[in-house]
């Protein structure tokens, strides 16, 4: 019994010390893989900028933006081809 836990103590010694190790032991990431990192960060910085300022540019075109046919038109009756007025615009043989 008395062999036993101390069998089980000195696995938890070795576990302790293996995490210790595999921490240290462990490398941070490579040179390539910050560079690439500071590159996509770039990237979507710029990215961002482009979309705020496409933002801003169309919301000053909208409300520069005015209707110059504003009032001129109303609802008119279509012109049907069933309706003859009468005027013949050309010769009709008539």
């Amino acid at each position: 019994m008395e062999e036993s836990a101390q069998a089980v103590d000195n696995t938890a010694v070795l576990k302790t010390r293996e995490d210790a190790q595999t921490k240290e032991d462990v490398p941070g990431p490579s040179k390539s893989a910050l560079k690439k990192a500071a590159k996509e960060a770039e990237k979507a910085k710029k990215k961002a900028e482009t979309a705020a300022k496409l933002a801003e540019r169309a919301a000053k075109l909208e409300e520069e933006a005015v209707d110059v046919s504003n009032g001129k038109y109303g609802v008119f009756p279509l012109i049907q081809s069933t309706i003859r007025s009468g005027n013949c615009p050309s010769k009709c043989g008539g």
